[in-house]
């Protein structure tokens, strides 16, 4: 795909399709006992990368992270990607509920992603923080949340374009997700020791610490399983983005999406299959 092609879809899928996808999901899949743990997720999705950002720079001597890459180096650890990969992958191992828990995940990540994290990428100032507020994903999740929680029922003329719509996004999605991924290349992309790092805590320490909370504290159920899983998922395309719109190192988040990318293939079926049988 070109360059123009690809942004076309990028911009069908996050400021059209996705925004019906979540109003649909959220407002038919919200029933009181979801929306019961759903503060719980919310909360995750919010803690994880909060936690993250605070742990990042405890690895910046250890593993030697150049100052200029440091910001990429915690945005990375922060920002997964946790819609176009993780509400299919949960839509999938776990149904429609847990598409919706997966929408809440996303949103408590990228409340924390597009503010404290901008906030760092930028070093230190403060962006568009009403674009922020005022964005169709946002609106879309809490326009859901009210009609499913006042018990609108909608007519069947409605229901049924808001499904055609909700089955066509994921796999637009997918699509542009890898697209996005083949566009970049091995051949400029190498694997560093502070890469490395990104890519073991992405994929592998931190669903592995999640999912060793949760046995502890108690037996798995489907709201934390859907935690681990996006808590596995790897580096956000949107990372090379935004490292690119604030000068940052964006040849470094580029390599770690790509492959940690390639690596989720192997990773997160392991990991499904450990919490499938763990429930």
């Amino acid at each position: 795909m070109s360059e123009g092609t690809l942004a076309d879809l990028s911009w069908l899928v996050i400021d059209v399709l996705l925004p019906f996808y979540l109003f649909y999901t959220t407002s038919q899949n919200a029933s009181i006992e979801a929306l019961g743990q759903a503060p719980i997720v919310l909360l995750a999705g919010v803690f994880i990368p909060f936690l993250s950002l605070l742990v990042a720079p405890l690895l910046y001597k250890p593993l030697r992270v150049p100052e200029t890459r440091r910001s990429v180096f915690s945005f990375c650890i922060l920002l997964a990607n946790t819609a176009f990969l993780g509400i299919p992958i949960c839509e999938a191992l776990f149904g429609s509920t847990g598409a919706f828990y997966a929408v809440i995940y996303d949103f408590g990540l990228t409340v924390v992603g597009f503010s404290i994290g901008l906030w760092l990428l930028s070093g230190g100032k403060f962006g568009d923080w009403k674009s922020m507020i005022i964005n169709p994903l946002v609106v879309s999740v809490l326009l859901g949340l009210i009609v499913s929680t006042t018990g609108i029922a909608f007519p069947a003329w409605l229901t049924k374009p808001l499904s055609t719509v909700g089955q066509a996004t994921l796999p637009i999605a997918l699509l542009v997700a890898g697209a996005q991924i083949g566009n970049l290349r091995f051949k400029k992309s190498e694997i560093s020791r502070d890469m490395s790092a990104v890519i073991a805590l992405r994929l592998v320490i931190v669903p592995l610490v999640m999912l060793g909370f949760f046995l502890i504290s108690g037996s798995l159920d489907l709201s934390k399983n859907v935690i681990v899983m996006e808590a596995a998922m790897p580096v956000a395309v949107s990372t090379t983005i935004m490292a690119k719109r604030f000068d940052a190192d964006a040849r470094f988040t580029a390599s770690a999406t790509l492959f940690s990318t390639v690596l989720s293939m192997l990773s997160l079926p392991l990991l499904a299959i450990l919490v499938l049988s763990l429930q």
